[in-house]
């Protein structure tokens, strides 16, 4: 039975094709990439990201839920580990600073 229910599901996964899953969900993964970033190349990149991981993954699709929202997932994932990224970069400790790199009072004196 389970076997069964395997074979199925490879079958069904070999089915999607991932042009056509471009076709049919990039719209919905572009716009919920840029509702999340709220910057269209990164929104871009992040269509690109989602799409090399669904055709690496598509083999351990199980079904549980329709296909879309499986992407969809992936990208709100993609998504929410890009902005987490994306904070660290921006953000650096102050002990990272040597002392010789901050501006002492005399240099504006100059």
């Amino acid at each position: 039975m389970q076997k069964e229910l395997r074979n199925n599901l490879s079958e069904n996964t070999a089915a999607y094709d991932i042009e056509n899953l471009i076709r049919q969900y990039g719209n919905d993964v572009l716009r919920t990439a840029y509702m999340y970033v709220k910057d269209s190349h990164t929104a871009e990149d992040i269509f690109q990201e989602v799409f090399i991981k669904v055709n690496q993954k598509l083999s351990t699709f199980e079904g549980n839920s329709s296909i879309k929202t499986w992407i969809i997932r992936i990208t709100i994932n993609t998504c929410k580990d890009y902005l987490k990224s994306a904070w660290n970069r921006r953000v650096i400790p102050m002990m990272e600073y040597q002392e010789d790199q901050i501006i002492s009072d005399t240099d504006f004196d100059s």
